[in-house]
C-alpha cells in the first residue's frame, strides 16, 4: 500500500477515498477517486470513478487502472473487484465486465459480478 500512496493522495473530504490527478486522452483534467483495500491476501478495488463526467470515455479509467495494474504486478498480489456501473452516463456492466476482462481480470463463477486478476505467481502456475 506504501507504492499506491506515493501516486495517489487521500481525499480530505472522506478519507476513504483516494485521488489522483489525471488527463485524458485528449486533454480533458479531473480526478479519479478510487476505493482500494487489502483484503483477504489480495487487493481489493472497491471502486474507481473518473470525473467530471467530461472525463469519462476518454482513457483516464484504462491509465489508472493500468497503474494499479503494475503494482499488483511489482508486490505480486491478485486484485479482485465487484462489477458495478458508476452513476449516469457510465459503462453498463457488461461494458465494465469486458473492460476488466481486457485487463487479465477472470469472473469467478456463481459470484454475481466479482472478478480476479491473478497475481503474477498465480498466472505461472
Amino acid at each position: 500500500m506504501a507504492d499506491l500512496m506515493k501516486i495517489t493522495k487521500v481525499n480530505p473530504f472522506d478519507e476513504r477515498f483516494l485521488y489522483k490527478e489525471i488527463q485524458t486522452n485528449d486533454g480533458t483534467e479531473g480526478y479519479a477517486l478510487m476505493q482500494i483495500y487489502p483484503f483477504d491476501g489480495r487487493i481489493h478495488v472497491a471502486s474507481v470513478e473518473i470525473t467530471p463526467q467530461e472525463a469519462r470515455g476518454k482513457g483516464a479509467a484504462r491509465k489508472v487502472m493500468d497503474e494499479l495494474l503494475n503494482l499488483a504486478d511489482k508486490h505480486d498480489v491478485s486484485l479482485d473487484l465487484d462489477v458495478k456501473p458508476f452513476g449516469k452516463g457510465g459503462l453498463s456492466k457488461k461494458q465494465l465486465a469486458d473492460f476488466y476482462t481486457r485487463l487479465g481480470f477472470n469472473k469467478v463463477k456463481g459470484s454475481g459480478g466479482t472478478m480476479i486478476r491473478p497475481s503474477m505467481t498465480d498466472y505461472a502456475v
